[in-house]
């Protein structure tokens, strides 16, 4: 396959199942910190197969894989099948339910396509986030879902909706990793090469530059 980089893309499915089982595990909402610390294990645990991709970003529905060169004789279904499968199988584990992931694989001639399709993941995330957040807190309140889907929508804006999103998990101000996702990437530490979860990230443009950064390059 032609292509300077690759990513294995995988999306959750069938969510529905895991919210009405929550009897067996800890999440209400997949806005949870129980939630997004379950996706982060689980893109620690793919990075860490045989494969070993040198980048991952993990939302609240999805977990992406950066390989940095695919060869041509690589059994590239075969690879998709078995990191899929190790996904679901962790989080299946992990949540004593039934998980299932949708693969693909995708390929980026250059770092800034590859930085943004990152930033085009996070913003998909934030999105997710946000609503759900203010929805359970508007819900909360006493409004029906049609009422609280019709106050999202007529928020002035996203500062607005971050108040809501703030009440309803009773602090000053969201946490960016609840915001923003979660990366694993190899560091070098005391000479030996470490995976590590980043949950800690910028947003937006600053997101675009950390990216930049990490893949060592300012532009293609």
């Amino acid at each position: 396959m032609a292509g300077t980089y690759h990513i294995v893309d995988l999306t959750l499915e069938r969510t529905e199942n895991i919210l009405e089982h929550a009897s067996r595990h800890h999440v209400r909402h997949f806005h949870d910190a129980a939630w997004l610390h379950a996706m982060g294990q689980d893109l620690i645990f793919c990075m860490s197969r045989p494969s070993l991709p040198l980048f991952g970003f993990a939302s609240s529905n999805s977990i992406s894989l950066l390989y940095k060169y695919l060869a041509e004789e690589d059994d590239h279904a075969q690879r998709l099948f078995s990191i899929t499968s190790h996904a679901a199988s962790f989080l299946s584990t992990h949540l004593s339910v039934p998980v299932q992931f949708q693969g693909r694989l995708l390929e980026f001639p250059s770092v800034k396509v590859l930085c943004a399709f990152y930033l085009w993941k996070q913003v998909q995330h934030r999105r997710i986030m946000i609503h759900s957040m203010c929805l359970a807190h508007l819900l909360q309140q006493g409004k029906s879902v049609e009422e609280a889907q019709e106050a999202f929508l007529n928020a002035p804006d996203e500062k607005a909706r971050l108040h809501w999103c703030a009440q309803h998990l009773e602090v000053e101000k969201v946490p960016a990793w609840q915001l923003n996702g979660l990366i694993g990437y190899w560091a070098r530490q005391e000479d030996r090469l470490r995976l590590t979860l980043h949950q800690d990230l910028p947003s937006g443009p600053d997101f675009l530059a950390f990216l930049m950064d990490a893949f060592g390059r300012t532009g293609e």
